[in-house]
């Protein structure tokens, strides 16, 4: 019988994992356990935004710290006009390759920078050295580590920060996901961010003895463990495929 896994990413960004657990021969169910939607208010975002579309140098640095702040921004940004294109002189770092690939594939460019470790240290090792005097927005959820805009401003930088999309808790599991969660029918979760760990945690609870669940980070790991839920795997690398990568290897 072919070895069950229960992704648990918002729904738009689960069809990467999906295809990927398919193709090792897995039945991959789903039960997202956040939802993202816009901000309370566009306005903060639409200021910084209508000047960087009229092409004036306003920033140094565009801070991406998911691929959901890609979306999230580009949808605006091309709310406001058709054929958005940020000013060349306006440099972009990413958390990790996800974000960068997401980059690529909504406005055509590569970040400048990808952090050798896929998490805000890593970012800031790259960045600080170079902050004195320079502009940074950062584009980030409403829940999360304040770790870039202290460290930043610490270093003399002038920092913006605006929220772009909500994290929210889905209230309630399928229930058929309940049933099979409690009978021991899945075999692998996944928790690839800290968020999900929390909202895991608190739809199944218990059940969550009856499952392996696998770890995105050292973050998320500590969370789960924090939660009673300590993770059964980590991946090697913060990416979607160091979480493909290491049930690979174990499976095998």
């Amino acid at each position: 019988m072919n070895p069950t896994i229960l992704l648990t990413r918002p729904k738009r960004r689960n069809e990467t994992l999906r295809t990927a657990f398919g193709q090792l021969g897995m039945t991959v169910l789903t039960q997202p356990t956040i939802e993202l939607l816009p901000p309370e208010s566009w306005e903060p975002l639409d200021a910084v935004l209508r000047p960087m579309l009229d092409g004036r140098d306003i920033f140094d640095w565009l801070v991406f710290s998911s691929a959901n702040g890609v979306d999230f921004f580009v949808d605006r940004a091309q709310s406001l006009q058709q054929d958005f294109n940020l000013p060349k002189s306006i440099r972009i770092v990413v958390t990790g390759n996800g974000t960068d690939d997401a980059l690529q594939e909504r406005i055509g460019r590569r970040a400048n920078i990808v952090p050798k470790t896929f998490d805000a240290e890593g970012m800031l090792k790259q960045l600080v050295p170079e902050a004195v005097g320079k502009r940074f927005l950062l584009l980030r959820a409403s829940r999360g580590r304040d770790v870039l805009r202290p460290a930043l401003l610490e270093a003399g930088g002038n920092v913006t920060e605006i929220v772009v999309y909500r994290s929210v808790d889905i209230a309630h599991a399928d229930p058929a996901i309940l049933e099979k969660m409690e009978r021991g029918e899945i075999d692998w979760t996944t928790a690839t961010s800290s968020a999900i760990a929390r909202s895991l945690v608190r739809l199944f609870g218990e059940r969550l003895q009856r499952t392996k669940i696998v770890s995105i980070s050292p973050l998320t790991s500590a969370t789960l463990r924090e939660l009673g839920c300590p993770p059964f795997l980590e991946a090697k690398t913060a990416s979607m495929n160091g979480i493909v990568d290491v049930v690979k290897t174990f499976t095998s």
